[in-house]
């Protein structure tokens, strides 16, 4: 009885935490003989349960870029994260839940590509923001990012895989029931490079990868439920013991 109600539990915490791709954008495709580039573009990869589909825009700091097979701003000019927030540069988009459900997210994988006259890829940096209160204040997902750990060879018109962002110990990115807005800022650490375009693109398969789960909102009986699954094995053990005691 003991394992099979810890099977049980088991079971449904599985289910319940299991990480999956909730939204991602895959641009190939997009060039000027194409149609262009949209000024929003839509993920393309949606999970279940989103109170929409969400859609990437730019800040009114960059404008929209025309790289093949590749979706991102340009004229990122600045030389620090604090200098790119308050220009508006950056891409963004919002996520969240439908009504009844909670989000909770694991990780970000993404393919950046950057203009050919960045030569030095190793200068340019870039950070993940997010802002639950409705953008009014933005935390920082972790430390800066710099391109060059990740590729300082030449100039590579398909792209670099970055390392892989992990989401899973923000707490306040865990069990959201309102909508999360992100911002990706991207800037020159002071090498000269002038203006820059940076987008996401030319990977295999999706370019920006959003990781985790949504799930239902669990009823004050569920909770009860595991707490009874999680306490009954002890019961019976106990009452074994007077038994046989």
């Amino acid at each position: 009885m003991k394992h099979l109600c810890l099977a049980i539990l088991t079971s449904v915490l599985c289910q319940v935490a299991a990480a999956d791709v909730v939204v991602a954008w895959d641009p190939h495709g997009f060039s000027a003989k194409t149609g262009g580039w949209p000024t929003t573009f839509a993920a393309t990869s949606v999970g279940n349960n989103l109170i929409s589909t969400p859609e990437l825009s730019l800040g009114s700091g960059v404008g929209l870029a025309g790289l093949n097979n590749g979706w991102g701003g340009t004229g990122f000019n600045k030389t620090s994260l604090a200098s790119a927030y308050t220009s508006n540069q950056y891409i963004g988009f919002s996520l969240g839940a439908a009504e009844g459900y909670q989000l909770s997210l694991s990780s970000v994988d993404m393919q950046v590509r950057l203009t050919a006259d960045v030569m030095n890829w190793d200068s340019i940096a870039y950070a993940w923001m997010y802002s639950t209160d409705g953008g009014d204040t933005f935390t920082m997902t972790g430390a800066a990012q710099r391109i060059g750990p990740s590729y300082t060879g030449p100039y590579n018109s398909d792209g670099v895989m970055m390392p892989g962002l992990d989401l899973s110990e923000i707490s306040g990115l865990q069990s959201l029931k309102t909508q999360v807005e992100f911002r990706l800022y991207a800037w020159d650490t002071g090498t000269g490079h002038g203006s820059f375009a940076f987008v996401i693109g030319r990977g295999a398969g999706n370019d920006l990868t959003f990781n985790g789960s949504v799930s239902a909102v669990p009823e004050p009986s569920a909770y009860a439920f595991f707490f009874l699954l999680a306490v009954l094995p002890f019961a019976i053990i106990r009452r074994r013991r007077r038994i046989t005691g």
